[in-house]
């Protein structure tokens, strides 16, 4: 069976029609992939953009949540270091939590406006320890490189074949040296004697 979007045949579920139909009948449908991309993006509309209301309730939550245990391990770490370790995990993901608030921001997607994106992302790098300005312009570099091997940025991971590639070997070479372990190594320790 296969399961498409929007299509004629659809069964009703709650959350959307779904077209159930077997490979044959739909190679027979005459409904084309763009009728069925445009119906998808007609019904993604309701969910594009930011809702103030949404994201102050998830922002301020959070940020009380974060507050209360910091202060709970705070208050609790002389006599009850056993409470304030136990909470060291939610903590830790209370922070996640805002830092991808403060991600939003830099994508402009957690508030409608600039301004309240870039006052919200630089008020949370203060508990997120990540300088806004800075990291917004460097991942949005990083998101106008993705996959260009040849523009790698910060946060990029370095592939073996690109180090390769940074000390001076083609693409061939680099390719049958890292295929065995002692190419492999002195790939390694060109790029160190390289970076130093």
């Amino acid at each position: 069976m296969v399961y498409a979007l929007f299509g004629n045949k659809s069964t009703s579920n709650g959350k959307g029609r779904i077209l159930n139909m077997s490979m044959e009948e739909n190679r027979n449908t005459p409904e084309s992939l763009d009728n069925r991309l445009k119906q998808l993006a007609l019904h993604c509309q309701k969910f594009k953009g930011a809702i103030t209301r949404k994201s102050l309730f998830q922002l301020i939550s959070t940020l009380l949540l974060f507050i209360a245990s910091i202060g709970v391990m705070i208050a609790a770490y002389e006599n009850h270091y056993w409470l304030s370790a136990l909470l060291i995990i939610p903590t830790g993901g209370l922070v996640v939590r805002l830092f991808i608030f403060q991600h939003d921001c830099g994508h402009q997607s957690f508030f409608k406006t600039r301004k309240w994106n870039d006052r919200v992302g630089r008020f949370l790098s203060i508990f997120t320890f990540t300088p806004y300005a800075y990291w917004r312009e460097a991942h949005n570099t990083h998101h106008a490189n993705s996959g260009n091997l040849s523009k790698r940025g910060i946060g990029d991971i370095d592939t073996l074949v690109q180090i390769a590639k940074d000390v001076g070997l083609n693409a061939t070479e680099a390719e049958n040296s890292l295929r065995s372990d002692e190419g492999h190594d002195s790939v390694l320790q060109s790029d160190r004697t390289a970076r130093e």
